[in-house]
């Protein structure tokens, strides 16, 4: 008789036990949820910063693509002070017609406590003109800096990360190509020559092509006249969409080299040659993409802008009027009449009057001798 009762004290003490065990486990701050948090922190910043890449990796698509958009804004101090030069002619050539030339040139230069400066230019040839333009941004002990191709620059304060945006253009014709033209790329990887004394991956870069393959014309947007009368493909495509020379034109050929960092993933060295076949308006053409990639060591600081003018926060024109003249400002004097308050407007005076007649104005003069005859009695 004994037995159930020792089950049963046995069965209690094993459930104290567990309380006690989970009371513990609450108290503990390695069990609480603030502490899974730091870990998963701990491990996604450690991910982020695991960027080496092996040869087998440009095996995978998503792991190739990850790789492509490396920014180099963030992994690029590891590289040491670098200098990187990227050099871009795209030429379209029209059959029997013209041809329209645009380059790209950008040097970057960057530091290992995070400064850099970056040279951007464009010009472009066409048949009727010519031109350039670019920009320039720099980063130098904590300050920020932004300008055009000429003129002086303007220190800013960088509040959402303009000034990485703009070093990751440093490498962006190369990175958007490959991202463009990932899924006809045949990709040979093997470890590659050192490079700036650093290890590298070596990638032999092919287009998959299709014979005979047959450009789709591209959308002649935003045209409106005799030949297009809005019963084509005119307006914009709505919503995010890849690049138009993607899906509407036939890759003739596609070759490059690249060396990688091994350690970031970063181009540091390379080519691409990218040929197309295009079609707009019932005229044909081949564009023409020749890219080249540099990395040189560089010495010394970056120097800032000798001159500069700062940028401040954008003008608060009521801010700065109740400031200049005071919080009681009511503006100019005016000789116009002041708007009716509620219950100024005078009362409303009904007169007599035939139905479908004009009321009697209600300062018109009482009538002594009484009503017309054979007008109806008032209601």
């Amino acid at each position: 008789m004994c037995a159930p009762h020792r089950w049963a004290d046995a069965t209690r003490a094993a459930a104290v036990a567990v309380a006690l065990v989970i009371a513990c486990a609450c108290d503990d701050p390695g069990a609480g949820r603030g502490q899974a948090l730091k870990e998963a922190l701990a491990r996604a910043e450690q991910a982020a910063l695991d960027t080496r890449v092996e040869p087998a990796m440009f095996e995978t698509p998503a792991t190739r693509h990850a790789i492509w958009r490396r920014a180099f804004a963030r992994h690029g101090p590891r590289l040491g002070p670098v200098r990187l030069l990227v050099d871009a002619e795209y030429a379209l050539r029209v059959n029997e017609g013209p041809t329209f030339k645009l380059t790209e040139a950008s040097v970057a230069d960057s530091g290992l406590n995070g400064d850099f400066a970056l040279r951007h230019r464009l010009a472009w040839v066409l048949p009727e003109e010519s031109g350039e333009n670019g920009r320039r941004c720099w980063r130098v002990g904590g300050a920020s800096y932004v300008a055009g191709a000429a003129g002086t620059p303007r220190r800013f304060v960088d509040r959402g990360g303009e000034a990485d945006r703009c070093l990751d253009a440093a490498l962006e014709p190369v990175q958007a190509w490959l991202t463009t033209f990932d899924d006809a790329l045949r990709i040979e990887a093997t470890p590659g020559p050192g490079r700036l004394g650093r290890e590298t991956v070596a990638l032999k870069l092919t287009g998959a092509t299709e014979a005979g393959a047959v450009p789709q014309g591209l959308p002649t947007f935003w045209q409106d006249n005799a030949t297009h009368t809005g019963t084509e493909e005119t307006m914009g495509v709505p919503g995010p969409r890849g690049w138009l020379l993607a899906s509407h034109g036939a890759l003739r050929s596609l070759t490059g080299d690249l060396r990688l960092d091994a350690i970031t993933g970063l181009p540091l060295e390379g080519r691409l040659e990218i040929r197309l076949a295009v079609q707009k308006s019932g005229q044909s053409g081949e564009l023409r993409i020749d890219l080249t990639l540099r990395s040189e060591a560089r010495t010394g600081p970056i120097p800032a802008p000798a001159d500069f003018l700062d940028s401040g926060p954008r003008p608060r024109p009521f801010l700065e009027r109740t400031a200049l003249l005071g919080e009681q400002f009511k503006g100019p004097a005016s000789s116009a009449p002041a708007l009716p308050r509620p219950g100024d407007a005078p009362p409303l005076a009904l007169a007599p009057g035939a139905e479908g007649e004009p009321a009697e104005p209600a300062d018109a003069p009482a009538n002594p001798s009484g009503p017309p005859e054979g007008a109806p009695p008032p209601r």
